[in-house]
């Protein structure tokens, strides 16, 4: 039962730590384009296509794009945290007093809340981003 409760526990973390990548994978890409190409001009001459690059606009289709695939992404993990948040309330509430499913109900809230503060951060670090870039 304790292998269980770790492998439990290890998912979890697991899986916030991909999604805080993730997160951080969308901040970094912005600027790293907005590093790349001053301009879309300079953008669309290292593409090989004229100054105009076929229209205009297409910058802020991208960033729409990734508003839309970070709003998405936050309210999936928004989600997914509240349900280990109510998982770890059973956890607790079904513990019967045994110390270590006390420690791992605990620990299984604690987790989902850290997950809730970094997704948090990281959304309002890629605002900040993509508003200055």
């Amino acid at each position: 039962m304790q292998l269980m409760k770790f492998i439990y526990t290890t998912r979890l973390a697991w899986v916030l730590v991909a999604v805080t990548a993730i997160l951080l994978l969308a901040m970094v890409a912005p600027a790293g384009v907005a590093e790349a190409a001053t301009s879309k001009g300079e953008a669309c001459k290292a593409l090989g296509a004229s100054s105009d690059c076929g229209g205009s606009g297409g910058g802020a289709s991208v960033e729409k794009a990734v508003k839309a695939a970070l709003n998405i992404l936050s309210i999936l993990v928004g989600v997914i945290a509240v349900i280990m948040i109510i998982v770890g309330g059973f956890r607790y509430i079904t513990s019967g007093g045994d110390a270590n499913a006390t420690k791992g109900a605990r620990d299984t809230v604690l987790y989902a809340l850290v997950g809730l503060v970094i997704v948090a951060i990281a959304q309002a670090i890629v605002k900040f981003v993509l508003a200055n870039v």
